[in-house]
């Protein structure tokens, strides 16, 4: 049987070109698909009915009208909104009351705009959006002075993040696909329990609705893989909130939040100032050669003034990625022991936050990990990658408490387990993520 080489996604330009990394993502679950409790459609039924207003639209590059994916797009005042996907595509449903107001198009490498919603509807045009022009310059730092900034930062945190526990909507959506064919597409809209980011209340999710697509490529390797749950994966992603555990995958590593793995990491601290007059510090880091304790390397965007953090994106160093596993040990095993081999690819994770009333928040992130499966009986040869999307999209401030443990999804059974069947209307009046075509 002859070895067949693995297609590389279209995720791969996306994100070399737009978060200078190379890197994709794996993720996959049984094919398990049962209803979802009717208790939970009608009460959410009832609470979301009301009439609602559709926005549809492109955000492109002004200069190059190359599509901007990962675009939030913001109802201003509120916390409704979505991003867009590769193909710079997005879908925003607001309340019919909203038509007077404004929503809002950024992008951190571009500079902001915001458009009424009335004239939206009434023209709707590509909204263009041109590059930040940044001034960006290093630091004429002491030692270890990018180490203690980012000490600051984290000792900052109880001033700079919501105290008060909130209720948030999400969109949750993970691709999985071997080689380029499509094994697993699960979507789900989820709510979620968020504590203040100053006390340690266990937060949870639970399952609104969900669904499996069906139309997909069958691959005998889907029953030999199996991964932690995505939704909580994504949920710990807010290191601001969990800067102990935000790592769930890859499962080795030096933490690089955590100080007392400092000493393996170089840290470099940059000082950016946009169009904007916003000025922002940028911490890199990267493992130091001799370390083989540190895995990662990757970019911290501060806000200056407050040291908040805006953003996080890294990934598994090049040199260090043979030495970490994306997949549990006991699937490692079992793998193992048919004789497949199993060699790590590919990571990376990107975290958002947004400013609402001077206090941040956690927004969205996404994340990306791949590997190689090789041999077997079969003899084959497939690159198994997934991108898991998590958007909260929505916000509720008022009678908030903890999700009750028999309502809340497990972190030890599969989401799909849970999942709705298919419906023309699935998505009803909650926000999601554009599949793009």
């Amino acid at each position: 049987m002859p070895i067949r080489l693995p297609n590389l996604p279209n995720m791969w330009r996306f994100v070399s070109r737009h978060l200078n990394l190379s890197w994709l993502i794996v993720k996959a679950k049984t094919k398990t698909v049962v209803s979802i409790a009717i208790y939970y459609l009608l009460l959410y039924s009832v609470l979301y009915a009301q009439p609602i207003t559709v926005l549809r639209g492109k955000v492109i590059d002004f200069a190059t009208d190359e599509p901007i994916p990962y675009a939030s797009i913001t109802l201003v005042g509120t916390y409704i909104g979505t991003v867009t996907n590769y193909n710079g595509d997005f879908i925003l449903k607001i309340p019919e009351t909203a038509l007077n107001a404004e929503f809002k198009v950024a992008h951190m490498a571009y500079i902001p705009t915001q458009i009424k919603v009335k004239d939206f509807l009434q023209k709707p045009e590509t909204i263009r959006l041109n590059s930040e022009i940044y001034y960006i310059s290093s630091i004429d730092v002491k030692a270890n002075q990018a180490e203690d900034t980012l000490l600051k930062a984290l000792a900052s945190i109880p001033n700079n993040y919501v105290e008060e526990p909130q209720f948030f909507r999400a969109y949750y959506r993970e691709h999985v696909k071997e080689d380029s064919k499509t094994i697993q597409l699960n979507e789900a809209v989820l709510r979620i329990y968020k504590s203040g980011y100053n006390n340690s209340v266990k937060e949870a999710i639970e399952l609104i609705k969900g669904r499996a697509n069906a139309n997909v490529y069958s691959s005998f390797l889907w029953n030999y893989i199996e991964f932690i749950n995505g939704p909580y994966e994504m949920l710990y992603s807010d290191f601001v909130k969990h800067p102990q555990r935000f790592i769930q995958i890859p499962q080795s590593g030096a933490n690089f939040l955590d100080p007392k793995n400092f000493s393996y990491y170089i840290y470099t601290m940059y000082r950016q100032v946009n169009l904007k007059n916003e000025p922002e510090l940028i911490i890199t880091f990267k493992p130091k050669k001799k370390s083989n304790r540190a895995k990662f390397e990757g970019t911290i965007v501060l806000e200056s003034e407050t040291l908040a953090f805006k953003q996080l994106s890294y990934t598994v160093a090049d040199n260090r990625i043979n030495g970490v596993h994306l997949i549990s040990a006991d699937t490692y095993s079992f793998l193992s022991s048919r004789r497949f081999n199993i060699s790590s690819f590919s990571y990376a994770t990107v975290i958002h936050y947004k400013k609402i009333n001077e206090r941040w928040q956690f927004s969205h992130s996404k994340m990306w990990y791949s590997f190689i499966i090789y041999g077997g009986n079969e003899n084959v040869f497939s690159l198994i990658g997934n991108e898991i999307d998590f958007i909260l999209t929505d916000r509720e401030t008022e009678n908030v408490s903890p999700i009750k443990p028999h309502k809340a999804l497990s972190m030890s059974s599969s989401i799909e387990k849970q999942f709705d069947v298919n419906s023309d209307n699935f998505w009803e009046n909650y926000n999601y993520l554009q599949i793009e075509e």
